[in-house]
């Protein structure tokens, strides 16, 4: 027995394809008595067409926003025959497009990056089969200069999570809350700091 129903419908699920299978079903009345059994019903899965269909290609591409270190990148939904499984995202490194991501919503914060300078970018969608759309159309934009001056980092003073200094010709933005105590290698402990 693979399952029990009230009506007389039922789906059988998760089948192989190309393959025989044969049921009957027998009754049973509310004080437990059973049917004879049916006669038996043979019946062939039909063979698995494999998807081949690519999603359509991702369309709006754009910027949510932009700092000098980072573009928030927001586009449109691909749609698919069977259904998109997620979005590459590609930038331009050294005259080519080169995947930097991947993402399973339509929409992807690229950081780490360099202040006041051009950056493209171009999105493919990809199906549950690994079918690509066509890549999106290109998107330019650039970084924000860095206008803000920081002051240099005191190994004595007290800083607070998202505090930002200068240290050595680098940008460095407190990872939490602490008091310094005068140890100048502090600002290289990556559980106090990080580099912008």
């Amino acid at each position: 027995m693979i399952d029990t129903v009230i009506g007389t419908h039922f789906i059988d699920k998760k089948l192989q394809p190309s393959t025989e299978y044969s049921y009957t079903v027998k009754a049973i009345d509310a004080a437990g008595n059973v049917s004879k059994e049916s006669t038996a019903l043979t019946v062939k899965t039909t063979v698995e067409i494999p998807d081949t269909e690519a999603p359509t290609q991702p369309k709006g591409l754009h910027s949510m926003g932009t700092t000098a270190s980072s573009v928030d990148l927001m586009w449109s939904p691909s749609d698919d025959n069977i259904g998109v499984d997620h979005y590459d995202i590609y930038r331009e490194t050294e005259g080519s497009m080169k995947k930097i991501a991947t993402s399973n919503t339509t929409s992807y914060m690229d950081k780490n990056l360099l202040a006041n300078t051009t950056y493209k970018y171009v999105v493919k969608a990809v199906d549950v089969a690994g079918n690509e759309s066509v890549q999106s159309d290109i998107f330019t934009i650039t970084t924000k200069t860095e206008s803000a001056s920081y002051e240099a980092w005191d190994a004595k003073k007290a800083y607070k999570k998202g505090d930002r200094v200068l240290h050595e010709g680098k940008v460095y933005e407190a990872v939490q809350s602490y008091q310094g105590n005068g140890d100048p290698n502090w600002i290289y402990a990556l559980s106090l700091w990080k580099t912008v």
